[in-house]
């Protein structure tokens, strides 16, 4: 076979290339499965064509790398749009969780301001916080971030508390205190937070376990907790909290059954779904 031949083979190979490299565009799944496409065609296309001009017309090596690069091109593509599928549903299952767990986060904060005045939607709060890993840091650490929040500063706040799950006497907070406790607790601060006090910031965090600078770094300073540690499957998951900004603010009797059946419900939600 002539070179000049093998050449324009080459070339009409070149410019199919052209044509399906406009379709796969920036895609890097696309592009990695045509670069295989080219190499498998030009193989295919130097094998057939070199002294088998009389056996094999040039139409049929042409129409040999068309199939080859397209047919690779399609297994990819499949196998990319099956890929999105599936982190579609993953996503979409994430967001019916989250969802589900708000709504009885919702409805325990609707309860818990029963029967109380206008404006009392903004002085409660009830939050789940989930433990995940801290990065750069060993497996006995967590943080313990925002997971659903119902009440002011929701999914807005990026306020979080990392704790030494083999130390339970460090300051983390209320809410990393309830993690080394199997039942529900309630706590009050000992005074009103002061910004320009700094004897009262002291007597503020006292019985909160926390320090003053992370007390100042915080949105909200509540004056009254009560929580619980949340177990899914017997594990360790989170911790459910509601804080008020009243120090004398306290659940009724009647209400904390409904804290423990919202509880059992969020861990029955999230241990289905994962």
């Amino acid at each position: 076979m002539s070179t000049e031949k093998l050449s324009d083979k080459r070339y009409l190979f070149t410019r199919c290339s052209d044509f399906l490299a406009k379709e796969v565009m920036d895609n890097p799944g696309y592009r990695n499965a045509f670069k295989l496409g080219e190499g498998l065609a030009i193989f295919l296309t130097t094998v057939v064509g070199i002294g088998a001009d009389e056996i094999l017309p040039k139409s049929w090596a042409i129409g040999i790398t068309i199939v080859v690069g397209l047919a690779t091109l399609f297994i990819f593509w499949i196998n990319h749009r099956i890929q999105e599928i599936e982190r579609s549903i993953v996503l979409d299952t994430k967001w019916i969780v989250r969802s589900s767990v708000l709504s009885l986060l919702n409805a325990l904060h609707d309860a818990i301001i029963v029967g109380q005045s206008d404006g009392a939607w903004n002085q409660h709060r009830v939050t789940l916080f989930k433990a995940v890993p801290c990065e750069g840091k060993t497996a006995n650490f967590k943080r313990l971030e925002i997971y659903a929040r119902s009440g002011l500063h929701d999914l807005t706040s990026k306020t979080c508390w990392e704790i030494d799950t083999n130390d339970p006497d460090q300051k983390c907070g209320v809410a990393g205190k309830l993690w080394f406790l199997e039942d529900a607790h309630g706590y009050s601060a000992e005074g009103e937070w002061s910004d320009d006090d700094e004897e009262a910031q002291e007597i503020y965090v006292r019985n909160l376990f926390m320090t003053v600078p992370q007390a100042k770094k915080l949105n909200v300073r509540s004056g009254s907790f009560y929580g619980m540690l949340l177990r899914v499957a017997d594990e360790k998951w989170g911790i459910l909290l509601i804080d008020s900004l009243n120090r004398d603010f306290s659940l009724t009797n009647y209400k904390t059954p409904i804290v423990d059946a919202v509880a059992k419900g969020i861990a029955t939600i999230i241990r289905r779904t994962t």
